[in-house]
């Protein structure tokens, strides 16, 4: 599956991979259904990998975009109730 946004401005990320997002959740929780013979199965399927430029990257991550200062992730991350940043050095 493929996705191209062509126009002057940015696309809303949320709204561009929704259509994706609902079918393969739909792929992903009730499968597919085929017939083989007699035998009817249901495959599911779960994205494995996406490729995305640099710019949409940081949108689907919900990064600091890769031309800011850190593009680190937004989001914190706590382990052993410690809050670590990706940029943290030991």
């Amino acid at each position: 599956m493929t996705g191209l946004w062509v126009d002057k401005v940015e696309p809303d990320i949320n709204l561009f991979l929704k259509p994706f997002v609902d079918e393969e959740n739909d792929l992903s929780n009730k499968g597919l259904k085929w017939k083989l013979g007699e035998e009817t199965i249901t495959s599911k399927f779960i994205p494995l990998c996406a490729c995305f430029d640099s710019v949409a990257r940081c949108k689907v991550l919900n990064m600091k975009q890769y031309n800011e200062s850190v593009p680190i992730k937004k989001t914190d991350e706590s382990i052993n109730n410690q809050m670590l940043l990706a940029s943290t050095k030991e």
